[in-house]
């Protein structure tokens, strides 16, 4: 009943806006939360209507992070109206078809560069010009501790070990350690629209956050929706670092934290043959590598012992 009633109220706004009633109203999607999506057609037209009831949601972020990302140059959907008070948003429509329904072996590459290309945009926006929450200690705990209420208790009617909080600090200290970036927090190919002309479009982001620099990377990898080889995941990620690196973030400096961090190690500037790479060299000092990175260059370390012999 709430439901079709705040139906008739959308289908009454639409005909304010449009002077007509003459318009075809459907559902669109939906997602996990109390926002409905619904595509309305006018004169041929397609849009799409958000209804987030002011109750439970707050359609405020999703104006303010939308408009920001406009600014930077991502495919993003324009707000045509809004109506704060009874929730509703009228949006330009990006089309029907998900990353997730295009994706297969001969599209991939090209659609996974897409999606990295506009994820490095989204990293390089000026975080000082938007105001959005931390992804701080309390927010990661109470994200993780779903496995433990969800999954293992309410699926699984298990109780979780008492290990489990030492695990979940691992990932929680480790995620406060990297560099800070925009964060869209379900960056996945449900939420990555197919389009013609500029890929992807970018939906469901109004749950931005600043957080650590590898989590919508990994989110968009490894999809829970969607499995590839390792040796595709890590050509993208390769491809993620090429970009990153011409964008400024420096390769250089992680490998020379990994080296600072070793005991035998008194200095980092022998080899440095120009004032460019002594000043990178040194800058690799305030440089630190989570107990996660460290081991992972140890296990590849360990299977290439020697790797120019």
């Amino acid at each position: 009943m709430i439901i079709d009633t705040r139906i008739d109220e959308i289908k009454s706004w639409l005909s304010h806006l449009y002077k007509t009633d003459d318009f075809i109203l459907e559902p669109a999607s939906s997602d996990a939360s109390f926002r409905r999506y619904y595509r309305v057609t006018i004169d041929n037209k397609t849009m799409i209507v958000m209804d987030a009831p002011p109750k439970y949601e707050n359609v405020g972020p999703f104006i303010k992070i939308a408009q920001f990302l406009v600014k930077h140059g991502l495919h993003v959907p324009d707000i045509i109206a809004e109506e704060r008070e009874k929730g509703f948003l009228l949006l330009t429509d990006l089309g029907s078809q998900p990353y997730l329904n295009k994706l297969n072996a001969k599209s991939a590459d090209v659609l996974y560069k897409s999606a990295i290309d506009a994820l490095i945009k989204i990293q390089l926006c000026d975080q000082q010009s938007i105001t959005l929450p931390e992804y701080n200690r309390g927010l990661l705990q109470k994200e993780l501790n779903l496995f433990s209420e969800w999954f293992l208790h309410k699926h699984m009617s298990l109780g979780a070990p008492n290990i489990i909080q030492n695990h979940f600090d691992i990932l929680i200290n480790n995620a406060l350690e990297q560099p800070k970036v925009i964060v869209h927090r379900d960056y996945h190919s449900r939420n990555l629209m197919y389009s013609d002309t500029h890929n992807p479009g970018i939906i469901d982001f109004q749950d931005a956050v600043i957080g650590p620099i590898t989590y919508d990377l990994v989110s968009l990898l490894r999809d829970c929706y969607i499995v590839w080889p390792d040796s595709k995941i890590e050509s993208w990620v390769g491809h993620y670092f090429k970009l990153a690196k011409d964008s400024g973030i420096s390769l250089t400096q992680m490998a020379l934290a990994f080296v600072n961090s070793r005991p035998f190690m008194t200095s980092n500037i022998i080899g440095a043959t120009n004032l460019d790479q002594l000043k990178e060299n040194i800058e690799s000092i305030d440089t630190e590598l989570s107990e996660e990175t460290l081991d992972r260059i140890n296990a590849i370390h360990a299977a290439i012992p020697n790797p120019a012999p």
